[in-house]
Parts: structure tokens; C-alpha cells; sequence
């Protein structure tokens, strides 16, 4: 969404690559064909977008940036032959559960432990339910609909939600609610 976007390797190691608007830090560790490394450029790239474009409305809302980061990074897995995103999807469906005792509800992540499993996976499990729900084609309309509309500025949960009903043609209000907010994790519409 940016005019350049700049990768910088690190002549050192790095634990994990951080982004911000129009770049991107990688350690030189992640200079390798794994699917580990891979992953994470595609997900940082994926960021610009989901994070640096729309930025969250609050800290509760960073379900929005990593859930994001995370449907483009396991997308691009799945087409890539890396891993099914399908797959990773029935595990985090599995775990869901555990990581709303451990973590909290999706949009509503503790202080001391903002960036954990749900979030991430949680995250992108929210929006596949979603797409389930609504279509693949309403649900890709969503995906452009949100970065133009919020593009340059901050949104949140309320507004995701409220774009996600407009865009599908249907209140999406109850069922996202108990996706992001639910201490258990709802059934896999289908």
C-alpha cells in the first residue's frame, strides 16, 4: 500500500523479524528456503497491509493485524505446497478451546501476553470461520473493502464487524461476537 517497501537483513541473527510501515527486518538467519523462514516474510510482507495501512483501533484489536498476517502467510503456504492451510486451520479448530483458557477470547487478549497463539491462529481461525460463513467471494470482497476503507488510519473489532455485515448482506454481529469474544470456541459453520 506503500510507495517502496524495503527488506534489511541484519548482519546478525535475529529471533524474530519485526515490520513497520514500508519495512521490514529480517536477521540474516532467515536467509534460507526453510518454510520457518519463508513463512515469516510472507507474513511480515502481509503486514503492510493488515497492521501498518490499517492500524488497530487499540490493543485489543491486534487480532486484526496478526489473524491477517497470519490467513496471507498460511494462504500463500497452502499454494505454495508448503503446508495446507486447511489443516492448520482443523488444528487451531482443535486447540481453540485450551487457547481461550489460556489466552482469553480472541479480540480480548490479557496485557502481559498481547501476541500469543490465539491471536495469531486464533486470529486467522476467525476469519476462516467467517469465510465459511459467508463465501469466498464475499469474504475477498471484505479483505479490499477493509484495507480501502481504513486504509491510512486505525480501525477496530466494532468496525470489522460492521464492514463484515455490510459487505455479506447479513448481520454478522452474533456470530463474530461469540468467535472473538466467546470463552469457547463456536461451531465450524459448513
Amino acid at each position: 500500500p506503500f510507495a517502496a517497501y524495503t527488506v534489511v537483513v541484519t548482519a546478525d541473527d535475529l529471533e524474530i523479524p519485526l515490520e513497520a510501515q514500508s519495512l521490514s527486518t529480517f536477521g540474516r538467519n532467515f536467509l534460507t528456503d526453510d518454510w520457518e523462514a519463508v513463512r515469516l516474510v510472507a507474513h511480515e510482507l502481509a503486514h503492510q497491509w493488515f497492521g501498518d495501512d490499517v492500524s488497530p483501533e487499540k490493543w485489543a484489536d491486534v487480532w486484526l493485524n496478526e489473524g491477517h498476517a497470519t490467513w496471507y502467510e498460511g494462504t500463500f503456504a497452502d499454494a505454495k505446497g508448503f503446508e495446507s492451510f486447511e489443516a492448520r486451520m482443523r488444528q487451531a479448530y482443535a486447540l481453540g478451546d485450551q487457547w481461550r483458557h489460556d489466552f482469553g477470547p480472541v479480540a480480548s487478549p490479557p496485557a502481559d501476553n498481547l501476541f500469543n497463539n490465539n491471536v495469531y491462529d486464533g486470529g486467522a481461525l476467525v476469519l476462516f470461520a467467517l469465510r465459511e460463513r459467508i463465501g469466498t467471494a464475499a469474504f475477498n470482497r471484505l479483505e479490499r473493502a477493509w484495507v480501502t476503507k481504513y486504509g491510512g488510519s486505525t480501525a477496530g473489532t466494532p468496525d470489522f464487524i460492521a464492514l463484515a455485515s455490510k459487505v455479506s448482506g447479513h448481520d454478522q454481529t452474533a456470530f463474530l461476537t461469540d468467535w472473538l469474544f466467546g470463552t469457547k470456541t463456536p461451531p465450524m459453520p459448513g
